[in-house]
C-alpha cells in the first residue's frame, strides 16, 4: 500500500521533529533544568517570604512562568521573524494583576531570566544565577537587609455596631 510510509512520516513529522535547530532530546533537557531551577526559586520565595501578602498561586506560578519562558526561548531561537511576532502577539496582551510587593516583581524578573537562560540553553548560566540569587535572598532575609527595625503590624478588629468606638479609640491611638 502507498500509505505504508505516510504514517510513520506522520508521526515522525509531529513528534521527532520540531521543524528546527532543536529536537526531543533538546526540548527534554530544557523542560528538565527550568522546572528544576523553577522549584529553587519558588522554593526560596516561599522561604524567604515576610508580611501578610503571601500567596502560594504566586508561588506556582513562578514555576510555571520559568517553564514558559524557556520554551518561548527555546521557540524563537535566533530567528529575529518569530522574536517580532511575539512581541507583537504579547503587545495586545493587558495584565491586570497589580504587583503588590516590588519584591515579587525581582522574583518574577528572576525567575524570566533563569528561564530565558535555559531556553537559549546556557544551563551553567541558569544554575548559577539560581544558586548565587538564591542564596542571596536567603542572607538578605537572614540579615534583615534593608530593613529600619520599625515595627509594622496589622491589627484588625470587630465590634458590634451597637455603639460609636470612634470616641473611645481615637483616644488609644492618638
Amino acid at each position: 500500500m502507498a500509505n505504508d510510509g505516510f504514517f510513520e512520516r506522520f508521526l515522525e513529522d509531529s513528534f521527532l521533529n520540531f521543524g528546527t535547530d532543536f529536537d526531543v532530546i533538546d526540548v527534554i533537557i530544557v523542560l528538565f533544568w527550568a522546572t528544576l531551577l523553577s522549584l529553587v526559586i519558588a522554593t526560596t520565595y516561599r522561604g524567604t517570604h515576610t508580611g501578610v501578602s503571601y500567596s502560594y498561586h504566586f508561588t506556582q506560578n513562578l514555576v510555571l512562568l520559568g517553564l514558559i519562558v524557556s520554551v518561548i526561548m527555546l521557540i524563537i531561537g535566533s530567528d529575529i521573524a518569530r522574536a517580532f511576532t511575539l512581541v507583537g502577539a504579547l503587545s495586545i496582551v493587558r495584565f491586570r494583576s497589580a504587583i503588590k510587593d516590588a519584591r515579587d516583581l525581582g522574583f518574577i524578573f528572576f525567575t524570566m531570566a533563569m528561564g530565558m537562560a535555559c531556553g537559549t540553553k546556557f544551563y551553567p548560566l541558569a544554575i548559577m544565577i539560581t544558586i548565587v540569587g538564591c542564596l542571596l535572598m536567603y542572607l538578605m532575609t537572614i540579615t534583615k537587609f534593608g530593613q529600619k527595625y520599625l515595627a509594622q503590624d496589622l491589627l484588625e478588629m470587630n465590634f458590634p455596631k451597637s455603639k460609636d468606638y470612634a470616641d473611645i479609640l481615637s483616644t488609644i491611638f492618638s
